[in-house]
Protein backbone atom coordinates (compact mmCIF):
# COMPACT_ATOMS: atom_id res chain seq x y z
CA UNK A 1 0.00 0.00 0.00
CA UNK A 2 1.22 3.18 -1.02
CA UNK A 3 1.82 6.01 1.23
CA UNK A 4 0.05 9.11 0.13
CA UNK A 5 1.89 11.62 2.31
CA UNK A 6 4.90 10.90 0.85
CA UNK A 7 4.99 14.26 -1.73
CA UNK A 8 3.56 16.18 0.85
CA UNK A 9 5.69 18.70 2.39
CA UNK A 10 6.78 19.30 5.76
CA UNK A 11 5.39 22.43 6.73
CA UNK A 12 7.94 25.22 7.40
CA UNK A 13 9.25 26.04 10.75
CA UNK A 14 9.12 30.02 12.12
CA UNK A 15 12.39 31.23 12.86
CA UNK A 16 12.18 33.25 15.57
CA UNK A 17 13.33 36.97 15.53
CA UNK A 18 16.23 37.44 17.52
CA UNK A 19 16.40 40.25 19.58
CA UNK A 20 19.30 41.87 20.68
CA UNK A 21 20.32 42.33 24.71
CA UNK A 22 19.62 45.46 26.04
CA UNK A 23 20.01 46.72 29.43
CA UNK A 24 17.29 48.50 31.32
CA UNK A 25 19.34 51.41 31.72
CA UNK A 26 20.01 51.19 27.53
CA UNK A 27 16.38 51.72 27.04
CA UNK A 28 15.57 54.39 29.50
CA UNK A 29 18.56 56.76 28.34
CA UNK A 30 16.49 55.92 24.42
CA UNK A 31 13.08 56.63 25.83
CA UNK A 32 13.87 60.29 27.49
CA UNK A 33 15.77 60.83 24.32
CA UNK A 34 12.78 60.01 21.73
CA UNK A 35 10.63 62.28 24.34
CA UNK A 36 12.77 64.90 24.07
CA UNK A 37 12.54 64.54 20.48
CA UNK A 38 9.43 64.25 20.18
CA UNK A 39 8.58 67.44 22.48
CA UNK A 40 11.37 69.47 20.24
CA UNK A 41 9.60 68.64 17.18
CA UNK A 42 6.09 69.61 18.27
CA UNK A 43 6.61 72.65 19.75
CA UNK A 44 7.97 74.13 16.35
CA UNK A 45 5.04 72.58 14.46
CA UNK A 46 2.57 73.87 17.54
CA UNK A 47 0.02 76.11 16.28
CA UNK A 48 0.89 78.71 19.20
CA UNK A 49 4.58 78.71 17.74
CA UNK A 50 3.25 79.21 14.15
CA UNK A 51 1.00 81.83 14.72
CA UNK A 52 2.78 83.53 17.92
CA UNK A 53 5.68 84.02 15.30
CA UNK A 54 3.75 85.16 12.28
CA UNK A 55 2.17 88.20 14.77
CA UNK A 56 6.11 88.96 16.08
CA UNK A 57 7.51 89.27 12.31
CA UNK A 58 3.98 91.29 11.03
CA UNK A 59 4.43 93.51 14.62
CA UNK A 60 8.17 93.88 13.56
CA UNK A 61 7.48 94.57 10.06
CA UNK A 62 4.78 97.40 10.81
CA UNK A 63 7.12 98.80 12.96
CA UNK A 64 10.01 98.80 10.26
CA UNK A 65 7.51 100.00 8.04
CA UNK A 66 6.32 103.02 10.17
CA UNK A 67 9.96 104.41 10.44
CA UNK A 68 10.49 104.20 7.01
CA UNK A 69 7.53 106.25 6.04
CA UNK A 70 8.32 108.71 8.60
CA UNK A 71 11.42 108.66 7.33
CA UNK A 72 10.07 109.00 3.71
CA UNK A 73 7.40 111.42 4.30
CA UNK A 74 9.89 113.75 6.57
CA UNK A 75 11.87 113.77 3.78
CA UNK A 76 9.81 114.67 1.04
CA UNK A 77 7.81 117.19 3.66
CA UNK A 78 10.87 119.06 3.54
CA UNK A 79 11.73 118.67 0.07
CA UNK A 80 7.95 119.56 -1.24
CA UNK A 81 6.76 121.27 1.81
CA UNK A 82 4.17 118.99 2.45
CA UNK A 83 3.55 119.69 6.45
CA UNK A 84 -0.03 121.48 7.02
CA UNK A 85 -0.34 124.93 8.20
CA UNK A 86 -2.77 125.34 11.04
CA UNK A 87 -2.19 128.83 11.78
CA UNK A 88 -4.85 131.05 11.92
CA UNK A 89 -3.37 133.53 9.45
CA UNK A 90 -1.77 130.88 7.24
CA UNK A 91 1.90 132.12 8.45
CA UNK A 92 3.59 129.60 6.16
CA UNK A 93 1.18 129.56 3.35
CA UNK A 94 2.76 130.54 -0.11
CA UNK A 95 0.18 132.66 -1.98
CA UNK A 96 -0.85 132.03 -5.69
CA UNK A 97 0.46 135.20 -7.18
CA UNK A 98 4.24 134.15 -5.65
CA UNK A 99 3.75 131.21 -6.51
CA UNK A 100 3.02 132.50 -10.42
CA UNK A 101 6.13 134.37 -10.18
CA UNK A 102 8.28 131.75 -9.34
CA UNK A 103 6.66 129.66 -12.17
CA UNK A 104 7.54 132.13 -14.29
CA UNK A 105 10.98 132.44 -14.11
CA UNK A 106 13.53 131.62 -16.81
CA UNK A 107 14.65 128.31 -16.84
CA UNK A 108 18.39 129.04 -17.42
CA UNK A 109 18.16 131.67 -14.67
CA UNK A 110 19.15 130.32 -10.96
CA UNK A 111 18.44 132.44 -7.58
CA UNK A 112 20.44 132.22 -4.85
CA UNK A 113 19.36 133.16 -1.67
CA UNK A 114 21.75 133.49 1.54
CA UNK A 115 21.07 133.93 4.76
CA UNK A 116 23.32 135.52 6.93
CA UNK A 117 22.45 133.82 10.12
CA UNK A 118 23.59 130.51 12.12
CA UNK A 119 21.01 128.50 10.52
CA UNK A 120 20.40 126.27 13.94
CA UNK A 121 19.72 129.28 15.43
CA UNK A 122 17.29 131.13 13.04
CA UNK A 123 13.68 131.07 14.00
CA UNK A 124 11.43 128.77 12.53
CA UNK A 125 8.62 131.33 11.56
CA UNK A 126 11.34 132.77 9.37
CA UNK A 127 13.05 129.53 7.85
CA UNK A 128 9.78 127.51 7.21
CA UNK A 129 8.86 130.26 4.22
CA UNK A 130 12.10 130.62 3.13
CA UNK A 131 12.10 126.56 2.46
CA UNK A 132 8.72 126.30 1.49
CA UNK A 133 9.36 129.41 -1.03
CA UNK A 134 12.63 127.48 -2.31
CA UNK A 135 10.57 124.39 -2.51
CA UNK A 136 8.81 126.13 -5.37
CA UNK A 137 11.44 125.84 -8.12
CA UNK A 138 14.38 123.47 -8.70
CA UNK A 139 16.23 127.36 -10.02
CA UNK A 140 16.38 128.53 -6.62
CA UNK A 141 18.45 127.49 -3.68
CA UNK A 142 19.08 128.48 -0.05
CA UNK A 143 22.28 128.78 1.81
CA UNK A 144 22.93 129.99 5.09
CA UNK A 145 26.05 131.75 6.35
CA UNK A 146 27.20 132.42 10.03
CA UNK A 147 28.48 135.64 9.98
CA UNK A 148 30.11 135.22 13.23
CA UNK A 149 32.35 132.85 11.68
CA UNK A 150 32.59 134.46 8.44
CA UNK A 151 32.25 137.97 8.80
CA UNK A 152 34.13 138.93 5.42
CA UNK A 153 31.17 137.19 3.90
CA UNK A 154 28.92 140.37 4.48
CA UNK A 155 30.70 142.45 1.70
CA UNK A 156 30.92 138.76 -0.60
CA UNK A 157 28.21 140.59 -2.97
CA UNK A 158 30.28 144.32 -3.32
CA UNK A 159 31.04 146.72 -0.92
CA UNK A 160 27.96 148.76 -2.18
CA UNK A 161 25.12 146.59 -0.25
CA UNK A 162 24.63 147.58 3.32
CA UNK A 163 24.61 143.50 4.04
CA UNK A 164 23.87 143.25 7.83
CA UNK A 165 23.88 140.15 10.04
CA UNK A 166 20.16 138.75 9.49
CA UNK A 167 19.80 140.13 5.96
CA UNK A 168 18.47 137.88 3.00
CA UNK A 169 20.06 138.31 -0.15
CA UNK A 170 19.07 137.14 -3.32
CA UNK A 171 21.28 136.90 -6.76
CA UNK A 172 20.11 136.41 -10.15
CA UNK A 173 22.16 137.15 -12.78
CA UNK A 174 24.54 140.08 -11.96
CA UNK A 175 21.52 141.60 -10.00
CA UNK A 176 21.92 141.12 -6.25
CA UNK A 177 18.92 142.49 -3.65
CA UNK A 178 18.98 142.98 0.06
CA UNK A 179 16.68 142.60 2.95
CA UNK A 180 18.14 143.76 5.91
CA UNK A 181 16.34 142.11 8.94
CA UNK A 182 13.85 145.59 9.41
CA UNK A 183 12.88 145.28 5.84
CA UNK A 184 11.15 141.90 6.39
CA UNK A 185 10.56 142.03 10.22
CA UNK A 186 8.47 144.72 12.07
CA UNK A 187 7.68 144.72 15.75
CA UNK A 188 4.07 145.84 16.56
CA UNK A 189 4.91 148.18 20.06
CA UNK A 190 0.17 147.87 20.65
CA UNK A 191 0.15 144.02 20.41
CA UNK A 192 3.84 142.58 21.05
CA UNK A 193 3.48 140.54 17.84
CA UNK A 194 5.97 140.48 15.00
CA UNK A 195 4.76 141.37 11.28
CA UNK A 196 6.18 139.10 8.98
CA UNK A 197 7.35 139.94 5.24
CA UNK A 198 9.31 137.01 4.26
CA UNK A 199 7.30 135.54 1.28
CA UNK A 200 6.46 139.17 -0.16
CA UNK A 201 10.34 140.34 0.19
CA UNK A 202 11.49 137.11 -1.55
CA UNK A 203 9.04 137.36 -4.66
CA UNK A 204 10.18 141.25 -4.82
CA UNK A 205 13.65 140.10 -4.74
CA UNK A 206 12.98 137.53 -7.49
CA UNK A 207 10.59 140.25 -9.82
CA UNK A 208 13.89 143.02 -8.91
CA UNK A 209 16.67 140.08 -10.47
CA UNK A 210 14.65 138.33 -13.24
CA UNK A 211 13.09 141.59 -14.84
CA UNK A 212 14.60 143.14 -18.10
CA UNK A 213 14.26 146.69 -17.12
CA UNK A 214 13.93 147.92 -13.36
CA UNK A 215 11.50 150.90 -13.13
CA UNK A 216 11.98 154.01 -10.77
CA UNK A 217 9.15 155.38 -8.87
CA UNK A 218 9.66 159.22 -6.99
CA UNK A 219 7.55 159.35 -3.53
CA UNK A 220 7.87 163.38 -3.02
CA UNK A 221 8.78 164.96 0.34
CA UNK A 222 9.58 168.23 1.63
CA UNK A 223 5.83 169.63 1.65
CA UNK A 224 4.06 166.86 4.89
CA UNK A 225 3.52 164.68 2.44
CA UNK A 226 1.73 161.60 4.32
CA UNK A 227 0.68 158.16 4.21
CA UNK A 228 2.17 156.82 1.12
CA UNK A 229 4.34 154.05 3.23
CA UNK A 230 1.74 151.27 2.15
CA UNK A 231 1.98 152.05 -1.10
CA UNK A 232 5.36 152.64 -1.77
CA UNK A 233 6.25 149.19 -0.01
CA UNK A 234 3.98 147.62 -2.35
CA UNK A 235 5.38 149.21 -5.83
CA UNK A 236 8.54 148.32 -4.65
CA UNK A 237 7.33 144.51 -3.95
CA UNK A 238 6.70 144.46 -7.53
CA UNK A 239 10.71 145.22 -8.40
CA UNK A 240 10.88 148.81 -8.97
CA UNK A 241 13.03 151.24 -7.47
CA UNK A 242 11.60 153.40 -5.21
CA UNK A 243 13.52 156.72 -4.24
CA UNK A 244 11.87 159.48 -1.44
CA UNK A 245 12.69 163.05 -3.10
CA UNK A 246 12.85 166.30 -2.18
CA UNK A 247 12.48 168.66 -5.80
CA UNK A 248 14.04 171.75 -4.10
CA UNK A 249 17.42 170.06 -2.97
CA UNK A 250 17.69 167.11 -5.04
CA UNK A 251 19.70 168.23 -8.41
CA UNK A 252 20.92 165.28 -9.66
CA UNK A 253 17.85 165.37 -12.62
CA UNK A 254 15.58 162.54 -13.08
CA UNK A 255 16.73 159.15 -13.84
CA UNK A 256 16.45 157.98 -17.56
CA UNK A 257 14.84 154.77 -16.01
CA UNK A 258 11.95 156.85 -14.04
CA UNK A 259 8.57 156.20 -14.64
CA UNK A 260 6.21 157.50 -12.01
CA UNK A 261 6.02 160.37 -9.68
CA UNK A 262 3.82 159.68 -6.73
CA UNK A 263 2.32 163.31 -4.48
CA UNK A 264 0.34 162.69 -1.36
CA UNK A 265 -1.41 165.14 0.61
CA UNK A 266 0.97 167.74 0.72
CA UNK A 267 1.00 170.40 3.69
CA UNK A 268 2.67 172.97 1.87
CA UNK A 269 2.48 174.12 -1.80
CA UNK A 270 4.86 173.69 -4.53
CA UNK A 271 6.79 176.21 -5.96
CA UNK A 272 7.00 177.67 -9.40
CA UNK A 273 10.36 175.94 -9.50
CA UNK A 274 8.79 173.05 -8.48
CA UNK A 275 5.68 172.40 -10.48
CA UNK A 276 8.24 173.44 -13.36
CA UNK A 277 10.06 170.51 -12.94
CA UNK A 278 7.06 168.04 -12.22
CA UNK A 279 6.19 169.23 -15.93
CA UNK A 280 9.66 168.80 -17.49
CA UNK A 281 9.25 165.40 -15.74
CA UNK A 282 5.85 164.43 -17.38
CA UNK A 283 6.89 165.75 -20.42
CA UNK A 284 10.24 164.16 -20.55
CA UNK A 285 11.74 166.16 -23.26
CA UNK A 286 8.21 165.78 -25.68
CA UNK A 287 8.72 162.02 -25.58
CA UNK A 288 6.09 161.80 -22.88
CA UNK A 289 5.98 158.10 -21.30
CA UNK A 290 5.92 159.21 -17.56
CA UNK A 291 3.14 159.84 -14.80
CA UNK A 292 1.78 161.30 -11.90
CA UNK A 293 -0.38 160.02 -8.90
CA UNK A 294 -1.82 162.49 -6.65
CA UNK A 295 -3.52 161.54 -3.23
CA UNK A 296 -5.52 164.38 -1.80
CA UNK A 297 -7.72 164.26 1.15
CA UNK A 298 -10.79 165.86 2.78
CA UNK A 299 -8.44 167.40 5.60
CA UNK A 300 -6.01 168.85 2.39
CA UNK A 301 -4.52 172.13 2.54
CA UNK A 302 -5.25 174.86 -0.14
CA UNK A 303 -2.03 174.08 -3.05
CA UNK A 304 -3.08 176.78 -5.90
CA UNK A 305 -0.12 175.86 -7.55
CA UNK A 306 -0.40 172.43 -7.91
CA UNK A 307 -4.00 172.52 -8.47
CA UNK A 308 -3.53 175.16 -11.48
CA UNK A 309 -1.36 172.61 -12.94
CA UNK A 310 -4.05 169.98 -12.51
CA UNK A 311 -6.26 171.96 -13.78
CA UNK A 312 -4.84 171.96 -17.43
CA UNK A 313 -5.11 168.12 -17.28
CA UNK A 314 -8.79 168.51 -16.66
CA UNK A 315 -9.06 167.75 -13.28
CA UNK A 316 -10.24 169.61 -10.05
CA UNK A 317 -11.33 168.54 -6.83
CA UNK A 318 -14.19 169.98 -4.95
CA UNK A 319 -13.75 171.69 -1.28
CA UNK A 320 -15.86 168.44 0.40
CA UNK A 321 -16.53 165.36 1.90
CA UNK A 322 -17.93 162.14 0.29
CA UNK A 323 -20.84 160.31 2.01
CA UNK A 324 -22.98 157.13 1.57
CA UNK A 325 -25.31 156.27 3.72
CA UNK A 326 -25.93 153.43 2.42
CA UNK A 327 -22.67 151.43 0.85
CA UNK A 328 -20.52 152.57 3.27
CA UNK A 329 -18.35 150.17 6.13
CA UNK A 330 -20.52 149.40 8.98
CA UNK A 331 -22.82 152.88 9.60
CA UNK A 332 -19.58 155.29 8.87
CA UNK A 333 -21.34 157.03 5.57
CA UNK A 334 -17.46 158.87 5.57
CA UNK A 335 -15.71 154.83 4.87
CA UNK A 336 -17.38 155.10 1.53
CA UNK A 337 -17.85 151.97 -0.76
CA UNK A 338 -18.16 153.07 -4.41
CA UNK A 339 -17.58 151.68 -7.45
CA UNK A 340 -15.46 150.91 -10.18
CA UNK A 341 -16.29 152.77 -13.69
CA UNK A 342 -16.87 149.89 -15.92
CA UNK A 343 -15.84 152.16 -19.15
CA UNK A 344 -12.63 150.94 -20.68
CA UNK A 345 -9.57 152.21 -18.77
CA UNK A 346 -7.42 154.18 -21.80
CA UNK A 347 -5.23 151.95 -23.54
CA UNK A 348 -5.64 149.00 -21.65
CA UNK A 349 -9.06 147.18 -20.82
CA UNK A 350 -12.14 147.32 -18.01
CA UNK A 351 -10.92 146.59 -14.39
CA UNK A 352 -10.29 142.52 -13.89
CA UNK A 353 -13.34 140.62 -12.22
CA UNK A 354 -11.57 139.14 -9.41
CA UNK A 355 -10.91 143.22 -8.42
CA UNK A 356 -13.13 143.28 -5.75
CA UNK A 357 -14.91 146.67 -4.24
CA UNK A 358 -12.63 149.67 -3.42
CA UNK A 359 -12.75 151.53 0.23
CA UNK A 360 -12.51 155.36 -0.34
CA UNK A 361 -12.60 156.95 3.35
CA UNK A 362 -12.38 160.77 3.83
CA UNK A 363 -13.05 161.28 -0.19
CA UNK A 364 -12.98 164.47 -1.45
CA UNK A 365 -14.87 164.42 -4.66
CA UNK A 366 -12.58 164.68 -8.76
CA UNK A 367 -14.80 166.98 -10.93
CA UNK A 368 -13.62 166.43 -14.93
CA UNK A 369 -13.73 170.03 -16.56
CA UNK A 370 -13.38 168.41 -20.28
CA UNK A 371 -13.64 164.50 -21.71
CA UNK A 372 -11.47 165.31 -24.39
CA UNK A 373 -9.49 168.08 -26.46
CA UNK A 374 -6.86 168.55 -28.82
CA UNK A 375 -4.14 167.10 -26.50
CA UNK A 376 -6.03 165.62 -23.41
CA UNK A 377 -8.18 162.86 -22.43
CA UNK A 378 -10.19 162.38 -19.01
CA UNK A 379 -12.35 159.71 -17.10
CA UNK A 380 -13.81 158.69 -14.08
CA UNK A 381 -12.24 155.94 -12.40
CA UNK A 382 -14.12 155.18 -8.87
CA UNK A 383 -17.37 156.83 -8.77
CA UNK A 384 -20.25 156.62 -5.60
CA UNK A 385 -24.10 155.41 -6.28
CA UNK A 386 -26.27 158.14 -7.91
CA UNK A 387 -28.81 157.60 -4.80
CA UNK A 388 -27.31 157.00 -1.53
CA UNK A 389 -24.81 159.24 -2.08
CA UNK A 390 -23.98 163.04 -0.96
CA UNK A 391 -21.51 165.08 -0.24
CA UNK A 392 -20.83 167.99 2.75
CA UNK A 393 -18.75 171.54 2.09
CA UNK A 394 -16.01 170.26 4.98
CA UNK A 395 -17.01 173.62 6.67
CA UNK A 396 -20.30 171.98 8.38
CA UNK A 397 -19.27 167.99 8.22
CA UNK A 398 -18.28 168.45 11.76
CA UNK A 399 -21.88 169.45 12.84
CA UNK A 400 -23.35 166.14 11.66
CA UNK A 401 -23.11 163.38 9.06
CA UNK A 402 -26.96 162.86 8.61
CA UNK A 403 -27.92 163.45 5.00
CA UNK A 404 -29.54 167.62 4.75
CA UNK A 405 -31.76 168.96 2.41
CA UNK A 406 -28.37 171.53 1.38
CA UNK A 407 -26.31 168.64 0.77
CA UNK A 408 -25.63 167.90 -3.08
CA UNK A 409 -26.96 164.47 -4.05
CA UNK A 410 -24.47 162.08 -6.14
CA UNK A 411 -23.03 160.29 -8.28
CA UNK A 412 -19.67 162.06 -7.53
CA UNK A 413 -16.41 160.93 -9.31
CA UNK A 414 -13.86 159.50 -6.43
CA UNK A 415 -10.82 159.34 -8.78
CA UNK A 416 -9.67 159.87 -12.59
CA UNK A 417 -7.61 159.46 -15.10
CA UNK A 418 -5.79 162.32 -17.47
CA UNK A 419 -4.15 161.33 -20.40
CA UNK A 420 -1.91 163.62 -21.88
CA UNK A 421 -0.86 162.22 -25.73
CA UNK A 422 0.94 162.98 -28.98
CA UNK A 423 1.83 160.60 -32.33
CA UNK A 424 5.62 160.28 -33.27
CA UNK A 425 6.56 158.55 -36.63
CA UNK A 426 2.73 157.56 -36.17
CA UNK A 427 2.62 155.67 -32.98
CA UNK A 428 0.60 157.59 -29.84
CA UNK A 429 3.00 158.12 -26.87
CA UNK A 430 1.33 159.57 -23.71
CA UNK A 431 1.71 160.15 -20.29
CA UNK A 432 -0.78 160.10 -17.56
CA UNK A 433 -2.07 161.64 -14.46
CA UNK A 434 -4.34 159.87 -11.60
CA UNK A 435 -5.80 162.06 -9.19
CA UNK A 436 -7.64 160.63 -6.11
CA UNK A 437 -9.53 162.46 -3.44
CA UNK A 438 -8.88 159.77 -0.54
CA UNK A 439 -5.27 159.01 0.74
CA UNK A 440 -6.68 157.06 2.87
CA UNK A 441 -7.37 154.65 0.43
CA UNK A 442 -3.60 153.51 0.87
CA UNK A 443 -3.69 152.33 4.42
CA UNK A 444 -2.14 149.38 5.02
CA UNK A 445 -5.03 147.25 5.87
CA UNK A 446 -7.41 149.23 3.49
CA UNK A 447 -4.88 148.70 0.63
CA UNK A 448 -4.77 144.51 1.27
CA UNK A 449 -7.61 143.20 2.17
CA UNK A 450 -9.94 145.61 -0.11
CA UNK A 451 -10.07 145.87 -3.68
CA UNK A 452 -7.69 149.21 -3.50
CA UNK A 453 -4.36 147.60 -3.65
CA UNK A 454 -5.21 145.45 -7.04
CA UNK A 455 -6.64 148.14 -8.94
CA UNK A 456 -4.00 150.90 -7.95
CA UNK A 457 -1.46 147.74 -8.80
CA UNK A 458 -3.81 147.61 -12.25
CA UNK A 459 -2.72 151.52 -13.11
CA UNK A 460 0.30 151.15 -12.21
CA UNK A 461 2.05 148.86 -14.49
CA UNK A 462 -0.33 150.56 -16.95
CA UNK A 463 2.23 153.53 -16.61
CA UNK A 464 4.90 151.37 -16.00
CA UNK A 465 3.99 149.36 -19.01
CA UNK A 466 4.24 146.26 -16.97
CA UNK A 467 2.88 142.93 -17.93
CA UNK A 468 4.35 141.03 -14.81
CA UNK A 469 2.32 139.61 -11.43
CA UNK A 470 1.27 141.64 -8.69
CA UNK A 471 2.41 141.00 -5.34
CA UNK A 472 -0.48 141.79 -2.85
CA UNK A 473 0.89 140.00 0.00
CA UNK A 474 -0.73 140.24 3.08
CA UNK A 475 1.43 140.56 6.22
CA UNK A 476 1.79 137.48 8.66
CA UNK A 477 1.68 137.98 12.20
CA UNK A 478 3.29 135.58 15.07
CA UNK A 479 0.91 136.58 17.65
CA UNK A 480 -1.16 133.85 19.35
CA UNK A 481 -4.43 133.00 18.09
CA UNK A 482 -7.05 130.44 18.38
CA UNK A 483 -6.26 127.67 15.75
CA UNK A 484 -9.12 127.47 13.18
CA UNK A 485 -9.02 125.23 10.04
CA UNK A 486 -9.29 125.87 6.64
CA UNK A 487 -12.19 123.94 4.66
CA UNK A 488 -8.97 121.99 3.01
CA UNK A 489 -7.20 121.62 5.88
CA UNK A 490 -10.18 119.79 7.90
CA UNK A 491 -10.91 117.71 4.89
CA UNK A 492 -7.41 116.50 4.86
CA UNK A 493 -7.20 115.45 8.44
CA UNK A 494 -10.91 113.96 8.69
CA UNK A 495 -9.51 111.63 5.53
CA UNK A 496 -6.54 111.07 7.19
CA UNK A 497 -8.53 109.77 10.69
CA UNK A 498 -11.53 108.38 9.56
CA UNK A 499 -10.13 106.89 6.41
CA UNK A 500 -6.48 106.05 5.95
CA UNK A 501 -5.93 105.31 9.86
CA UNK A 502 -9.22 102.23 9.80
CA UNK A 503 -8.03 101.33 6.71
CA UNK A 504 -4.59 100.43 7.31
CA UNK A 505 -5.90 98.79 10.64
CA UNK A 506 -8.11 96.71 8.45
CA UNK A 507 -5.71 95.66 6.46
CA UNK A 508 -3.45 94.43 8.75
CA UNK A 509 -6.18 92.43 10.42
CA UNK A 510 -7.44 91.27 7.53
CA UNK A 511 -4.06 89.65 6.98
CA UNK A 512 -3.87 88.07 10.57
CA UNK A 513 -7.53 86.39 10.27
CA UNK A 514 -6.68 85.33 6.58
CA UNK A 515 -3.43 83.51 8.02
CA UNK A 516 -5.31 82.02 11.26
CA UNK A 517 -7.96 80.80 9.35
CA UNK A 518 -7.04 78.88 6.11
CA UNK A 519 -3.09 78.79 6.76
Amino acid sequence: MENNNQNIPEPEREIEPVVPEVSAEEITVSAMEGDKKSKKTGFFKSRGFKYGSFATAMTALLIIVVIAANMLLSTLSDRYSWALDFTSTGMYDISDATKQVVNSLDPSLNIEITVFYKESAYPYYLSEPIKRFANLSDNISVTYVDPEKNPGQLTAFGDEYNIQSGAIVLKGGDRVRVFNVDDYLESDTETGSMHIYVEERLAAGVLFVTKDEIPVVYFLNGHGEEGYDSLMNMIANNGAEVEEINLMTDTSGFDPASKLMVICNPKRDYSDSEIRLIDDFLNNENVLGRNLMYFSSTDAVSVPNLEKYLREWGIEFANDMVLDSEYCVGTTPYMVIPQFSTEEIMNTGTVPSTVTSPIMPNSRSVNLLFAENTMYKTQSLISTFEESSYSKDKSVVSSTWDRQDADKSGPFSLAALSMKYKYLNNVQVQSYVMASGSVDMLDGNILTYSGNGEYIMQLYKLMVNEQDDTILAAQKSTSSTVVTLSKNQTLTMTLIVLVVLPLICLIVGLAVYIRRRFM
